[in-house]
Parts: C-alpha cells; sequence; structure tokens
C-alpha cells in the first residue's frame, strides 16, 4: 500500500502501459531538452499583449515588472550559454 503511494504514475506512463504495453519502470524515464527561452523569445510580443492587456494589472507596474523580468531572464540565459 506505501509503496503504491509514493509511486507516482504519470497519465501518460498509464496510456504508455494499458496501449502500448511499455512499461516506464522497467524501461526507465527519458527527458527531452526544450528550448524554453527560445519560445519565449519567439512569443514574445503575444505574451506580452496577453499580459498588458489584462485589465487585472496596473498596467504601469507589470510593465516595470516584466522589463524587470525580460532582464534577469536574459541574463541567466547568457551566463548558461
Amino acid at each position: 500500500m506505501i509503496e503504491r503511494l509514493l509511486k507516482t504514475n504519470s497519465y501518460s506512463e498509464k496510456f504508455l502501459k494499458i496501449f502500448l504495453d511499455l512499461d516506464c519502470d522497467k524501461i526507465g524515464k527519458f527527458s527531452y531538452p526544450f528550448d524554453a527561452f527560445g519560445l519565449l523569445m519567439k512569443m514574445e510580443d503575444h505574451v506580452k499583449d496577453e499580459i498588458f492587456s489584462c485589465k487585472l494589472w496596473n498596467r504601469k507596474e507589470i510593465e516595470k515588472l516584466y522589463k524587470s523580468f525580460l532582464k534577469k531572464l536574459i541574463r541567466i540565459k547568457n551566463i548558461e550559454d
């Protein structure tokens, strides 16, 4: 019972087991690299439009926060490269 509670099975793992008879516990788990920063930069205009068009935010304050966030994100990306 405790082993079952500690074991995490995602829906994708269950799908693989049921439909493809693949046991993730036996074959291991895989991760795939994903360039989230690159995607954000490609979609920056859309992301900004969505954030700035929201009526819940104070436009002036959210613009300052967004610029600060973007500067930090770019700094982190430059350190990683």
